[in-house]
């Protein structure tokens, strides 16, 4: 998936962010900026929701929606997941292993083994204590 599909894919699982990205094209000359849209719509809020570990239903889904960008969209995608979303969400080490506990293992080990070797600003994500299903990836 292209950086485009994935910001329509994000206003079909959120629609009320749908608005938040016609002003983006707007403000922007009618491009998508992904790391600037992404921080905005993905991280601050997803952040904002796992410091009080508030409305687990909604941290699943943004956390869902993460991996489906990593594992399915192109390398500019991917490039936001790991430089943009997953290096803010690593700032807060609460936050950090919050976030751990709505991932699957597949992408705890990505992170683990691929991503830290090669960007040294992300920490060591442990696999948390509750673990939900491993999706199967095409």
């Amino acid at each position: 998936m292209t950086k485009e599909e994935v910001a329509v894919k994000l206003t079909e699982l959120f629609p009320e962010k749908a608005p938040a990205l016609a002003q983006h094209y707007a403000d922007y000359g009618g491009q998508l900026l992904a790391h600037v849209f992404f921080a905005d719509e993905v991280n601050e809020p997803l952040f904002a929701l796992l410091q009080n570990n508030y409305d687990q239903k909604t941290i699943q889904a943004y956390c869902t929606f993460i991996e489906d960008m990593y594992f399915y969209g192109n390398e500019d995608v991917k490039n936001v997941v790991e430089v943009t979303i997953l290096e803010r969400l690593s700032d807060e080490e609460l936050v950090w292993f919050r976030f751990g506990n709505y991932l699957t293992n597949e992408l705890i080990r990505e992170i683990n083994t691929v991503l830290i070797p090669r960007n040294t600003m992300l920490p060591v994500l442990s696999l948390p204590y509750r673990r939900r299903r491993e999706k199967k990836r095409k």
